[in-house]
């Protein structure tokens, strides 16, 4: 029997789709890829980061299962207490991210960032009210 690409691309498309056993699925469960851990928004608001704080967050992400957090640079908040501040793009918050990421490769924990200060590519300090 002759086969042609279509066929052959059909079938290899259904192969993840195969049952697996019972002692497979739950293994799998209980030790899921790398690429299919969860992933989690990581606020870091007004500047309110510390080294200390980095390495704890991580340490709960990595505790959790969370595969990769996504760094967001949010600021403006009304009412954000006074305190440690580290200002986004300063020396001091570029070490903090330095901080962040050789935390990461230590725990596993990838570390993703948002491309701008504020709500991503919705909004940021640059949107007057």
């Amino acid at each position: 029997m002759k086969t042609n690409r279509r066929t052959s691309l059909a079938v290899i498309a259904l192969l993840p789709t195969l049952p697996v056993s019972a002692d497979e699925l739950e293994a799998r469960f209980q030790n899921p890829p790398e690429a299919t851990k969860p992933r989690c928004y990581w606020y870091w608001m007004d500047g309110q980061v510390t080294r200390e704080g980095i390495t704890r967050d991580l340490e709960a992400m990595k505790r959790v299962g969370i595969g990769e957090g996504y760094i967001g640079i949010i600021s403006g908040q009304a009412g954000t207490p006074v305190g440690v501040r580290s200002k986004a793009f300063t020396e001091e918050w570029w070490g903090h991210i330095e901080h962040a990421i050789r935390e990461g490769g230590r725990l596993g924990v990838d570390i993703g960032l948002f491309n701008s200060p504020g709500w991503s590519q919705s909004g940021g300090p640059w949107v007057k009210p």
